[in-house]
């Protein structure tokens, strides 16, 4: 069992199924409430910002809002919709 969890799974077309992926989690306002709750999760297991928004696909600065709105008002901060220039709802 432990081989199978170090092998690597191959995905035709990498790149469309992300892009895919990514269009399906901006989709909703709870599918982007999730998405932002991953990335403080990643950033609270020690990931830096940099790196989770690579991963993730979203700029930098994205996710050091999303972390800031974390500590400022928990996941309630997460929740609230932010526009362009970090004008929040």
């Amino acid at each position: 069992m432990e081989a199978m969890a170090m092998r690597r799974i191959e995905f035709k077309k990498p790149e469309r199924t992300k892009e895919i992926l990514r269009k399906e989690i901006r989709r909703s306002d709870e599918a982007r409430y999730d998405h932002r709750l991953h990335a403080v999760l990643l950033a609270v297991d020690g990931r830096s910002p940099y790196d989770i928004a690579e991963l993730l696909g979203d700029a930098p600065r994205s996710v050091y809002n999303w972390i800031q709105l974390f500590r400022e008002d928990g996941c309630r901060g997460c929740a609230r919709k932010c526009a362009l220039g970090g004008q929040c709802a």
